[in-house]
């Protein structure tokens, strides 16, 4: 949104999606990436710290067990827990707009070479779409009649058939 604010996505109807919200609904249902390589720099010489500076220079690292990693992970759970509905059989995967969220952006100069080392596209649906497609099998229910005839042994006693 900003150098300093963004806003949470979620998985949602077209009908609630963000590009319902734009006017522009003919990418939905795909997240897409491009990667480019960084031009060669000429190399320049290091020189490593002393030994007596070098546990001085050392950064100091973020452990992961820290409270505000900790507080962003469980955030984050809280924010899946019930987001995952199930979606009728004619509604569509898209991604919504969600809340406000501090963004901190670090400003990074590279020269990248003019054209993509390799581009992806990634669709994503809601199951009933996904059986339609078919990418997902169809699921049975309870019992499954398929299921139980798999497992099928025959008659117990093999010399004759029992009375019905």
């Amino acid at each position: 949104m900003s150098s300093v604010r963004a806003r949470r996505f979620y998985f949602t109807s077209e009908h609630d999606s963000y590009a319902a919200k734009l006017g522009q609904s003919s990418n939905l249902g795909v997240i897409s990436a491009v990667f480019f390589r960084e031009s060669l720099r000429p190399p320049f010489r290091v020189t490593p710290p002393s030994s007596s500076t070098r546990n001085e220079a050392q950064p100091k690292s973020k452990a992961s067990n820290s409270p505000s990693v900790r507080g962003e992970a469980s955030e984050m759970a809280r924010d899946r827990q019930g987001s995952v509905a199930q979606a009728p059989a004619e509604e569509y995967a898209a991604t919504g707009i969600g809340r406000s969220v501090k963004n901190d952006v670090q400003w990074v100069n590279m020269d990248l070479d003019p054209r993509p080392a390799a581009d992806i596209t990634l669709r994503y649906e809601y199951y009933a779409a996904l059986v339609k497609l078919g990418v997902l099998p169809r699921r049975y229910m309870r019992p499954d009649p398929l299921g139980r005839r798999e497992e099928a042994t025959g008659f117990e006693n093999r010399r004759f058939s029992p009375e019905p």
